[in-house]
């Protein structure tokens, strides 16, 4: 992953912040981000890696089918990883 992807990413998520929440469905970073699936996947968990963003589960919602899948498949967990949030958030 170039360092320019990688901004183009950060840039997205900063941008589509206000708008979501701090929890953006991965959709809507899909739709706004242009890159080939596996490679915007590896760069999601690069960032997670690095601590920049988080990954949280789906955890119910009202989305469409071709929303859902969307998402990261987890083999282990039951639901995809399908928010993506700057930092480390503090849940209450």
């Amino acid at each position: 992953m170039t360092a320019t992807k990688t901004r183009t990413l950060l840039d997205a998520i900063h941008e589509l912040t206000p708008k979501h929440g701090n929890f953006i469905p991965m959709h809507a970073l899909r739709k706004h981000i242009a890159l080939p699936r596996e490679e915007f996947d590896a760069e999601l968990f690069a960032l997670q890696r690095r601590d920049e963003i988080d990954l949280w589960t789906y955890c119910g919602g009202d989305y469409s089918p071709e929303q859902l899948d969307a998402g990261i498949p987890q083999q282990l967990a039951g639901a995809p990883l399908f928010y993506v949030s700057i930092g480390e958030l503090e849940i209450i």
